[in-house]
């Protein structure tokens, strides 16, 4: 589950065990909620904070930078029983 930070990312809760959770996140604007919920949901959890401008919070995603944080982190299973 890849996306902004938003609350479209309350979706996670019907992803099952070990997804990647990650989360786009405004410099302006973030929280740890899908961080809770994913780890609650023994899911994994990455982060990208990308800068924003204000108040809008559009963001410009650097792609080679997403994909390399991408590569470290699609199917690595959670360690967690």
């Amino acid at each position: 589950l890849v996306g902004p930070h938003g609350g479209k990312f309350f979706n996670q809760i019907l992803a099952p065990r070990d997804t990647l959770i990650l989360e786009i996140q405004p410099s302006s604007k973030g929280g740890l909620y899908f961080w809770e919920i994913g780890g609650c949901l023994l899911q994994k959890y990455a982060y990208f904070v990308v800068e924003s401008r204000a108040p809008s919070h559009d963001m410009n995603v650097p792609v080679d930078q997403l994909e390399k944080l991408l590569d470290r982190n699609l199917g690595v299973v959670s360690q967690t029983p």
